[in-house]
């Protein structure tokens, strides 16, 4: 393969990689909001931990440059949305508890909504 196919083509990997794993995380939760006692929150936060790590890593990887250019002002932004981040997802995880996998996909579809607004 090309190299310029495959740099064409690695937006398109990466976004089927994060639709496979948020699409698997679903069952998991519920699975574990019955036969644990796990905090819905406790549960947003272990999730967004594991995100930031895999991303923290990547752009290390990657965007070196990118990641130094950052203001402080930038990072405080940036650690704003994140922490609405967390609080919506466990909102969202607190549905969970309370309904099936199938309403709660419904639930979170509606987040990216919320997190723009």
């Amino acid at each position: 393969m090309s190299q310029s196919l495959s740099r064409r083509l690695q937006p398109y990997v990466c976004l089927v990689s994060a639709v496979t794993l948020l699409s698997s995380i679903t069952p998991v939760m519920k699975y574990l909001f019955q036969h644990t006692d796990v905090l819905p929150i406790g549960m947003a936060g272990i999730r967004v931990t594991i995100g930031f790590a895999l991303l923290l890593a990547i752009s290390l990887i990657k965007e070196r440059t990118a990641l130094r250019s950052l203001a402080p002002r930038d990072v405080m932004r940036l650690s704003l949305v994140g922490s609405l981040g967390v609080l919506s997802y466990g909102f969202a995880a607190w549905g969970l508890i309370y309904t099936s996998v199938t309403h709660y996909i419904l639930i979170y579809g509606l987040l990216p909504s919320f997190t723009a607004v």
